[in-house]
């Protein structure tokens, strides 16, 4: 994802742009099934929106959010008796 924010920033004239630690952990456990053209449309979208500043959650697209295998449900503490182990 890193290379791909450096090809859109550069010609937005954007500086150097992070990406957030919540942000980076929705893109490694989303599952990309529209592989590598998906993560691009998604981090060019991302460095538009983040308008020269930091790649945040709310830069990713809705269905990062929206389904049950989303990476936001997958990142979320587990409830019942895997919570309360030691």
């Amino acid at each position: 994802s890193g290379s791909f924010i450096e090809e859109f920033r550069k010609p937005m004239g954007y500086p150097e742009l992070q990406l957030s630690v919540s942000a980076c952990e929705m893109l490694t456990v989303y599952d990309w099934p529209g592989n590598v053209r998906e993560l691009k449309n998604i981090m060019e979208r991302a460095v538009v929106l983040s308008q020269g500043g930091k790649i945040n959650e709310e830069h990713l697209p809705q269905e990062f959010f929206s389904t049950p295998h989303s990476p936001k449900t997958l990142l979320a503490p587990k409830k019942g008796k895997a919570a309360n182990r030691v």
